[in-house]
């Protein structure tokens, strides 16, 4: 897939064209948050994440709430959304100090 391929404008596309159709998969939607992650559009990739993370609260959308908001450099509100829900945002927080190197192929199973 484009994705997989690191062709994230590419894989931006394609899903944009799929979901002006039909309601995307959440994994489809996890994969959209991560191309607008790796094309600089992270307050955008952020709102996907946040989207996912209420519907299921889970590491992956949990993990790009995280470093989204991070790249943004908005701290503030990351503390604050570590507060209010705690839990797995909370421990991905902690954990992710050094996971924006990760490869894009890990963000997706």
């Amino acid at each position: 897939t484009a994705y997989r391929s690191n062709q994230f404008d590419s894989a931006l596309w394609n899903i944009e064209q799929i979901g002006n159709e039909v309601e995307l998969p959440r994994n489809t939607e996890l994969i959209r948050g991560w191309s607008l992650y790796h094309t600089g559009r992270y307050a955008e990739s952020f709102h996907i994440f946040e989207k996912l993370y209420k519907k299921q609260t889970d590491v992956a959308s949990a993990r790009g709430i995280v470093v989204s908001l991070r790249k943004k450099a908005d701290h503030d509100l990351l503390g604050q959304l570590v507060e209010q829900w705690g839990g797995i945002l909370a421990e991905e927080a902690e954990s992710t100090q050094g996971w924006l190197t990760e490869t894009p192929s890990s963000h997706v199973e």
